[in-house]
């Protein structure tokens, strides 16, 4: 329920960022700032009820979906800025589905976030852009025009879960986990016969 600070998109395109003074006015600058995901409270409440939250890029993207009861978020500055360790503390156990913009950066940023979240997470699935984009739809606010929620849901559902390149999957760790378990023990039981001490 704190302002900490505010982005502000002005036409044509740019953007400014600001935070209070504590008298009323403002500081044009959020340096010094602790930073959150927009719309914070929105996305504490969807995580205590295990709803799929929407990591988008901008601020107009989350708006828009949460026209349609969406629980959408993203950081301040879009892309360009990097992923910081408080975002995924946040989002810890949650499930999140990513929805890159239709363009190079935008898949690239995509990845990176995906990748930092792995591990956090109770669910990430990164969204195709074959599945949601054509010619005249440059991110999720343009193909909302044209497309629905209930098919937005159902990419979400068919898409798989994403692995980050050389990962293993929770399954094949646990597998592995196991053996390694069954090998100490074993390593221990047999230093013990023999009365070798130690952990």
């Amino acid at each position: 329920g704190t302002l900490l600070y505010q982005a502000l998109r002005y036409f044509p395109k740019t953007f400014k960022q600001r935070r209070p003074d504590g008298n009323g006015g403002h500081i044009w600058s959020i340096k010094d700032t602790s930073r959150v995901l927009f719309q914070l409270p929105n996305v504490l409440q969807a995580i205590e009820k295990d709803e799929t939250i929407f990591l988008v890029e901008g601020e107009k993207d989350c708006l828009n979906l949460g026209m349609h009861n969406i629980t959408a978020t993203t950081l301040a500055g879009g892309a360009s800025q990097p992923w910081l360790p408080e975002y995924s503390r946040t989002l810890k156990n949650a499930r999140v589905a990513i929805i890159p913009d239709n363009d190079r950066a935008g898949k690239l940023h995509a990845t990176k976030t995906a990748n930092m979240l792995y591990g956090w997470v109770s669910s990430i699935k990164m969204l195709e852009e074959k599945h949601l984009y054509d010619l005249n739809s440059n991110d999720i606010s343009d193909w909302l025009q044209s497309h629905g929620v209930a098919e937005l849901h159902r990419i979400v559902q068919s898409t798989d879960e994403f692995i980050p390149e050389g990962a293993i999957t929770r399954e094949e760790f646990n597998e592995v986990k196991s053996h390694l378990v069954f090998l100490y023990n074993k390593l221990k039981q047999r230093y013990s016969d023999r009365g070798v001490g130690g952990k």
